[in-house]
């Protein structure tokens, strides 16, 4: 680690581990579940999508360019709304890390499926991996963890070049569907959503993949210490990936509706997606590139994933954000040496082991997404609310008009809470449930003293804001069963987004003044008499 901040990464590393992070195994997966579900208005999730974490990464540049130093993204909700924020982002932003390793071996293994059927079971309702699947998918996972054990030079040589690689493929298989001679714009149009509206097409935005394959955009901050000049290459970083990505993903998806026929892209998007397609097209050559970026292009993003979620975890606990005991175990490193030189740190087991529970309880890419990615914009939306919370206080000034920063951190945080609202309560309810008593079970011991009181002073919004969604979620148009289309459509999006802007006011004004909420020190000093 301290071998790459010598070096510094530029910013053409910066958008090679953006890329490595967006462009994965979204595009070879989601492309097809989004078809299913939306139909021609996939393309309407994918912009959707695109636009909101467009919006919340520029205010997440915005922020990370007002910090004296540069720190992870974890750390960020603390300047302004205090420890409770951060702990309930920060085990968003876990959960969602750790899954990713396993949600693309999964997708490896799922492309494996076409030469080794015993890994793969496509012939059922529900697809998914068989036990030997689950087996070689764990094995993938390990292999992961291994590269990155080995060292950050090792990971910068394999991750930014197969970045990059991945990138290129993605754009000849959506040139190749165009120049296929099978591709007709009459064939996208006749596409239909599932249930004939926009109901099915907003709620793709969470549950087919597209969330899932904007995730990673934020690496350039993840990594934001390790960065030659950080303030200004990794905002920059984010957003030409962003850009490239959505113009990327909606030239697939214009593809693959233009070449699938309507009664076909169910059996499309169940199992090999592009391999199936090249095949059916004749392009030998597709086939042959697919196959092995579906190899490469998983494991490249789940490198990326590995190095960002053991920086993210030991940050955690570095400023004792969980438990004192856990944060010192979380430190350390087991006693015995990898190879004769390399220490396997806790972060790294802990965070493998975690990969393996999603693994087991969902073995199936598509059952891994649908039921974690919503948690990663809960952590996405503090970055908004703590960069407007320091303009109204003066503590920055911005080098461009206020009321441009406000609106766009505005709609970050609203149009983030809708695709929230969008996913159902089925993705949405439990997961946010999750979140909500593991993080009051996080913060119990700030409750009995006067330092954390203040603490919930500045964050109790967060809390407000679960709850307020989950039970909007219960009673909306994709409500649990009997309580469903209690608040009809389309009342029930204005209703949502009316009060992720009171939220969103409410919290900027309970925001703490001051420069630093709470330190290490703090967190001794306030709980020593609990």
């Amino acid at each position: 680690m301290s071998e790459a901040r010598a070096e510094g990464m530029r910013l053409p590393t910066l958008v090679g581990f953006a890329t490595g992070g967006v462009v994965g195994s979204g595009w070879l997966l989601a492309t097809g579940y989004a078809a299913q579900q939306a139909g021609a208005l996939a393309l309407v999730s994918w912009a959707v999508g695109g636009l909101t974490f467009l919006c919340l990464a520029t205010a997440m540049g915005w922020l990370a360019a007002t910090r004296s130093r540069p720190v992870p993204l974890i750390s960020w909700p603390e300047r302004t709304s205090g420890r409770v924020v951060t702990i309930f982002a920060g085990w968003c932003i876990w959960i969602v890390y750790a899954a990713n390793p396993p949600i693309e071996a999964s997708a490896s293994v799922q492309y494996l499926g076409r030469f080794w059927p015993a890994v793969w079971n496509g012939d059922v309702s529900q697809p998914q991996l068989t036990v030997l699947g689950i087996a070689v998918a764990a094995t993938l996972m390990a292999l992961f963890l291994g590269i990155n054990v080995l060292g950050v030079r090792w990971l910068v040589r394999a991750a930014v070049p197969l970045s990059y690689v991945k990138l290129s493929v993605a754009v000849i298989a959506a040139l190749a569907l165009f120049a296929s001679g099978s591709w007709h714009w009459s064939t996208v149009t006749a596409h239909r959503s599932a249930d004939g509206g926009m109901t099915s097409a907003l709620q793709a935005i969470g549950t087919t993949g597209i969330v899932f394959a904007y995730t990673g955009f934020q690496g350039p901050h993840d990594l934001i210490r390790r960065a030659k000049n950080p303030h200004r290459d990794a905002p920059l970083a984010t957003i030409i990936v962003l850009v490239v990505s959505l113009v990327v993903y909606t030239a697939l998806e214009v593809g693959f509706l233009g070449t699938v026929p309507t009664a076909d892209v169910k059996r499309y998007s169940g199992r090999q997606q592009f391999l199936d397609l090249a095949q059916s097209l004749g392009m030998t050559w597709l086939f042959v590139i697919v196959a092995i970026d579906a190899m490469i292009s998983p494991a490249g993003t789940a490198l990326v994933f590995t190095a960002f979620l053991d920086d993210e975890v030991k940050e955690y606990a570095a400023n004792r954000y969980q438990a004192r005991g856990l944060s010192r175990w979380i430190l350390g490193s087991f006693r015995w040496r990898l190879l004769g030189r390399w220490r396997l740190g806790h972060a790294m087991a802990a965070n493998y082991v975690a990969g393996l529970v999603f693994l087991i309880r969902l073995p199936a890419w598509n059952s891994i997404v649908s039921h974690t990615s919503c948690l990663v914009v809960v952590a996405y939306i503090t970055a908004p609310v703590a960069y407007v919370a320091l303009l109204r206080q003066r503590r920055v000034e911005p080098n461009r008009p206020r009321w441009f920063v406000s609106v766009v951190s505005v709609l970050g945080f609203v149009m983030g809470t809708l695709v929230l609202y969008w996913t159902g309560w089925t993705f949405l309810g439990p997961e946010l449930l999750i979140a909500l008593l593991v993080g009051l079970v996080s913060t119990y011991r700030m409750w009995p003293t006067r330092w954390g009181r203040r603490q919930w002073q500045h964050g109790a919004w967060v809390v407000i804001y679960i709850c307020g969604l989950v039970l909007l979620s219960l009673f909306g148009a994709q409500g649990w069963h009997s309580t469903a289309n209690t608040i009809p459509k389309p009342l029930d999006s204005f209703a949502v987004g009316l009060f992720a802007l009171l939220v969103f006011i409410g919290a900027v004004r309970s925001a703490r003044a001051g420069e630093e909420v709470s330190t290490p020190a703090d967190w001794d000093t306030a709980t020593a008499g609990a």
